[in-house]
């Protein structure tokens, strides 16, 4: 099995490629990227190479053995996090509402326009929690296979709710409430195809009662996946520190647990 710590920097090394990449070619403009990808071939291999790095981290982590991040790697992800940020592109989202913001300002300023409150009210939405629109789109683009199949039309309006919501959480990166939800949909989901399941808890489910149910008996793969998505969700709640390095693990994490729970849900209701 491969070293998780060269999984994770082969992850990261591709990803800070297709960014320079999406840099040269399209001005740094994220929601280009799907196109990007569709028609350069190199775009393409290092999407590729990001998704097999993913795989191979989803193997390594199975059964609910999450990665737990060394005291080396912290330099080295804080210097990852400095070449994501994408605020000196011409295409940054982030740059030209700030742009928009200090024109607005040096009108009112000069008395040409009245305020009517919006420069108050956009220092609000900058300091929103996770403020980033750039990193949304990069996140929006990263999850866009993450979806519910139309083959699956029995899955119910709830979990169906309950899905996307995890996957907006990846997107406006808040990573531990994706794995949080992710758990609490993928118990909700189990309890609701099977009523053997009803009065058990979650961890019960997945260490017993998976087995007595032939449906579930017969994929054990599947099993492993449950597991993480469920200790994921464990973890969430009694998360430690608030490094950049750990909210870097906690997307991948999450981007991972959410791949598992459309395979299980998919599985559920196909």
């Amino acid at each position: 099995m491969k070293n998780v710590n060269d999984i994770i920097i082969q992850y990261y090394k591709a990803y800070f490629e297709l960014s320079n990449l999406i840099n040269e070619k399209a001005q740094g403009d994220w929601s280009k990227a799907e196109l990007l990808v569709n028609n350069n071939d190199r775009a393409k291999q290092v999407l590729d190479d990001m998704d097999q790095a993913l795989s191979d981290f989803e193997q390594s982590t199975s059964a609910g053995k999450l990665y737990q991040v060394s005291d080396d790697f912290v330099s080295l992800f804080d210097r990852m996090l400095q070449k994501l940020d994408n605020r000196s592109n011409k295409a940054s989202v982030t740059g030209f509402l700030e742009h928009i913001r200090d024109e607005w300002g040096w009108k009112t300023e000069g008395g040409d326009v009245e305020d009517w409150g919006i420069l108050d009210a956009l220092d609000v939405f900058f300091s929103l929690p996770n403020y980033n629109p750039d990193a949304w789109l990069k996140r929006r683009f990263l999850i866009r296979g993450v979806r519910i199949s139309s083959s699956s039309k029995n899955i119910p309006k709830k979990i169906e709710i309950g899905f996307s919501e995890a996957c907006a959480c990846f997107i406006y990166g808040q990573n531990l409430a994706s794995s949080a939800l992710a758990r609490s949909v993928m118990e909700a989901a189990l309890k609701d195809k099977f009523i053997f399941f009803r009065n058990m808890g979650l961890g019960e489910i997945i260490d017993k009662g998976w087995y007595k149910i032939d449906q579930l008996r017969k994929h054990p793969k599947l099993n492993e996946k449950a597991k993480k998505i469920l200790e994921a969700g464990n973890e969430a709640l009694h998360e430690h520190g608030d490094s950049k390095v750990r909210q870097l693990i906690n997307e991948l994490n999450a981007r991972s647990i959410l791949d598992n729970l459309q395979k299980i849900l998919e599985y559920l209701y196909r």
